[in-house]
Formats: C-alpha cells, structure tokens, sequence
C-alpha cells in the first residue's frame, strides 16, 4: 500500500472514532448546570452527560419551599454541588453554612 492510502485509512479511523466519542456524549462535560426562573424565584438543573440528574427549583436545607432570590444564588450552588458530585459518586448533601458562605441571603435566616 502507497504512503497516501495508509494516511488516509488513518484519516478516516480517526474520523470515524470521533464522530463516534462525539455522538456518544465522551466530550461534553460530564456534569452541565442549567439555571431557570421559577414563579418562586430561581433554581437550577443539573445534567450528567446530557441527561437530567438534579432538578433543584428550591433551596436545599432551607426549611420550606422558597426559591433562590438571585439567578447568581442558584449558580453559586447549583456549582458548589457539580464540585462535589465530581469529588464523589455519592448524592451531594449541602449545608445551611455553606449556603452562608455562598452568600444565600436566606440562609441568614436558617437556624
């Protein structure tokens, strides 16, 4: 075989091995957040590889079922818990002192 038809076989396996790692979600982000409005405020989606895995509308710990006040206040934690579903395979668990240190504003209230 000439030195042309080896490159291009060669062209087209990895052609065809990245359309396929493409098509099968291998290099989106394992985790992607979504941050929504909701009539309550805000909140956020969390997808693992394109599929949903955590639909959060309300503030976890928080005692009742109130929305974030801020689209920020939602992404803060919405990222604090893709860091911790990478760190572990374990469903991540949020405190009401890390909601603090985020800056929840309704955390302040928390006992």
């Amino acid at each position: 075989m000439s030195k042309k038809k080896v490159v291009l076989v060669l062209l087209v396996l990895i052609a065809a091995v990245a359309g396929y790692l493409w098509k099968s979600g291998r290099f989106e982000p394992r985790f992607r957040l979504q941050v929504f409005q909701t009539p309550d405020g805000w909140g956020f989606e969390i997808a693992q590889r394109g599929r949903p895995f955590i639909y959060q509308p309300i503030i976890p710990t928080i005692p009742g079922k109130r929305g974030f006040s801020s689209e920020e206040g939602a992404r803060k934690t919405g990222e604090l818990m893709i860091k911790k579903l990478e760190e572990s395979n374990n469903p991540p668990e949020i405190s009401v002192e890390e909601l603090r240190e985020l800056g929840i504003p309704e955390a302040a209230q928390a006992p």
